[in-house]
């Protein structure tokens, strides 16, 4: 795996690393990880997808969900295996909105795109 890889990355960018480090959630339960960084109030979590991947996503989800604003979680995934389930960056989306025009115009961005390239 690439833990090593991320971990000297991380630590070139001064973050404090732990390796199979853990957070408490707003639940009270306590969540691990495989690279937890920490830099002044910033907490990145990294996990590598391991089983099934649906299951993984599904369990991050509600990691993200209990942790709140104390930290971001990245789900680590072979591209192969992504390929295989249909997976990607592109398949799920947030929409943060301010304003029902601002939705709109991030909903006709999200049609035309799509419709028209692909590439978006």
């Amino acid at each position: 795996m690439c833990v090593k890889l991320i971990e000297e990355e991380l630590k070139k960018a001064n973050y404090k690393v732990t390796l199979r480090g853990c957070i408490k959630g707003a639940s009270g339960n306590t969540h691990f990880f495989d690279i937890v960084a920490q830099k002044d109030k910033r907490i990145i979590c990294f996990d590598f997808a391991k089983k099934d991947l649906l299951e993984e996503l599904v369990r991050e989800l509600i990691r993200a969900l209990d942790l709140e604003h104390r930290a971001e979680i990245c789900l680590i995934i072979d591209k192969k295996k992504a390929k295989e389930y249909e997976i990607s960056a592109k398949k799920f989306k947030i929409l943060q909105y301010t304003s029902e025009s601002d939705l709109l115009n991030q909903l006709r961005q999200i049609i035309y795109c799509d419709q028209y390239s692909r590439g978006c």
